[in-house]
């Protein structure tokens, strides 16, 4: 039985959660691909705020290997997602944002997703 997977610390979310091709109906676009928040968050952070991945690591709460693994799927998605015209969709599950308030620390606790203090849940 394999290991329960960790929370992990989102700092920032996307200011949306769904992103298709321009000028091609929902409709007619069977196929979708689904970014985590954890995959994005990870890429924001080495790529954009240009940390390095073990700093990057540290902030997410996760080890440096994992967020290799994180960095490389999302990778893959995207390549997937626009070489063959895909609809990419956001969403994720165990996440928490700095400034947690919940019994315990990140991820540790009774609290989880819509009852986070201060934390403002994206649609999914």
């Amino acid at each position: 039985m394999p290991r329960p997977r960790r929370f992990r610390r989102i700092g920032k979310f996307p200011c949306s959660n769904c992103y298709k091709p321009i000028g091609i109906p929902v409709t007619d676009i069977p196929e979708e691909v689904i970014i985590n928040y954890d995959e994005l968050e990870a890429v924001r952070l080495t790529s954009l705020q240009e940390l390095s991945q073990i700093e990057a690591a540290k902030q997410m709460g996760i080890s440096q290997p994992t967020l290799h693994r994180l960095i490389a799927s999302f990778e893959k998605k995207i390549a997937d997602a626009l070489i063959n015209g895909k609809i990419i969709k956001i969403e994720g599950d165990k996440w928490v944002t700095p400034g947690f308030k919940g019994s315990g620390g990140f991820g540790r606790g009774r609290r989880r997703l819509s009852n986070l203090a201060g934390c403002i849940r994206p649609k999914d």
